[in-house]
């Protein structure tokens, strides 16, 4: 400890750092009964003493800090707000200070940001976990000009057949979306009315997001049947505006697919596949319909084929992508919440079929590992969630509503818990006796 403050940097730091936390302390409080300031006390005032501490501390990492590695450098700046981080969960959920929403926003991206790498910093001893040896470019030139472009005529054909008449149709649902959730979205985001962004039980974020671009084209209002208006005007222009972008976004993911089939079975199949994706009349048209299903068969597929290949793989960053592809899908469609059980599910299943990828390794050590890598994924789908959905940014007890404690999983969620914690027991107290024993029975019975 008297080493760390014998470095001029660090001292530096740490007065900033105390001085930055009092500052929150100092705002988070002024309309209290305990605030030293009138209730009419500028908060510009602290702001603007925010910024003049993040100049010093940034001149301070610039000065003492220059040549270290920026591991190390982000490590200090997240010890640095660590105080701050701290007072401003005190203030936001506790005293209910009425602050911009940055700083909800900012505590919301630290406590992930810190979680991912404290298990992140635990899981880093995985003996299993090999680099990736080629690059994207080399990966594309792999593949070969024939595979790509019968890739780019299977994504022309899908956007043939999705465009035919897409905009002469109607669909049940399509209203309560077109009239009211998609422009309500937008309509409070402009607004910053965060909290109102939450439009439907499903929830279908990523739906009004993709959609939405279509309001830079067209005003729903006007063609709505209460306005008069709306008698001169073509509705078949805003159905267009509105449904292209998603038909768009899936011919667009089909490379993805491609990609990740290819990873996990080889370019043939995964040629094959992708062309009975891209041009499949039942997923083609859902995906000229607005409605969640348009977006959930994409993104909840390509969660598990990521998983399924960091499993095959043990690379971290497809285990980093099926996190994104999760809470995509959970923002998409709160069903999707059943992929928790699918991917906690599979950490046994994988050991079982696939026990001679870990015979240089102990039961113990693989389900250990497999655990801190579950909370990872957990983590990453819950902070995309998070960052993509306006309405937590406030009401933080909204993730838990919108994934874990959703209806869609409200009544499994207890069973879900009683095992992982039985798990956990195991493995923290009996170092895995029991469940490493069953396992190891199983995979020889298979």
């Amino acid at each position: 400890m008297k080493s760390f403050f014998r470095q001029p940097g660090n001292a530096i730091l740490s007065i900033i750092s105390i001085l930055f936390a009092s500052n929150a302390f100092l705002l988070a409080n002024r309309k209290s009964q305990y605030s030293f300031f009138m209730d009419s006390q500028n908060p510009d005032v602290f702001y603007w003493i925010f910024f003049f501490l993040l100049a010093i501390a940034t001149a301070t990492l610039l000065l003492y800090f220059r040549n270290i590695d920026a591991k190390l450098i982000f490590k200090k700046i997240l010890y640095f707000f660590a105080p701050f981080e701290i007072i401003l969960l005190g203030g936001l959920y506790f005293w209910k200070s009425q602050l911009n929403f940055i700083f909800f926003l900012f505590a919301g991206v630290y406590l992930f940001t810190t979680s991912f790498l404290l298990l992140k910093n635990y899981a880093r001893n995985n003996p299993n976990e090999p680099s990736e040896t080629q690059t994207i470019k080399q990966w594309v030139t792999a593949q070969g000009k024939t595979t790509l472009a019968l890739l780019f005529l299977i994504m022309a054909l899908s956007g043939v057949f999705g465009n035919y008449k897409l905009a002469q149709f109607s669909a049940v649902d399509e209203p309560l979306w077109t009239f009211d959730r998609i422009p309500s979205f937008w309509k409070n985001i402009s607004e910053k009315n965060w909290s109102n962004t939450n439009i439907s039980d499903k929830p279908g974020i990523t739906v009004a997001i993709i959609s939405g671009i279509g309001l830079l084209d067209v005003n729903p209002y006007l063609y709505d049947e209460k306005n008069e208006s709306s008698k001169n005007l073509n509705i078949e222009k805003m159905n267009y505006a509105l449904r292209f972008p998603l038909l768009l976004f899936t011919i667009l993911m089909l490379p993805m697919f491609y990609f990740l089939i290819e990873r996990l079975l080889g370019a043939k199949t995964a040629l094959l596949a992708t062309a009975m994706i891209g041009l499949s009349p039942i997923l083609l048209g859902m995906s000229r319909i607005i409605n969640p299903d348009a977006l959930l068969w994409i993104f909840a597929p390509l969660s598990i084929l990521s998983f399924l290949i960091y499993q095959k793989k043990q690379l971290s960053a497809y285990l980093y992508l099926a996190g994104i592809f999760l809470g995509l899908a959970i923002l998409t469609k709160y069903v999707a919440n059943i992929l928790y059980v699918f991917f906690f599910g599979m950490i046994f299943l994988e050991y079982i079929f696939n026990f001679q990828r870990y015979e240089n390794t102990t039961v113990r050590k693989y389900l250990k590992c497999s655990i801190i890598n579950f909370l990872i994924l957990v983590i990453i789908s819950l902070a995309t969630f998070y960052l993509l959905y306006p309405g937590t940014w406030l009401r933080p007890d909204r993730i838990f509503k919108g994934t874990i404690m959703s209806q869609a999983f409200i009544s499994t969620w207890p069973i879900f818990a009683a095992i992982f914690s039985l798990l956990l027991a195991d493995t923290i107290f009996f170092k895995n006796k029991f469940i490493g024993s069953a396992l190891i029975f199983l995979s020889k019975k298979r």
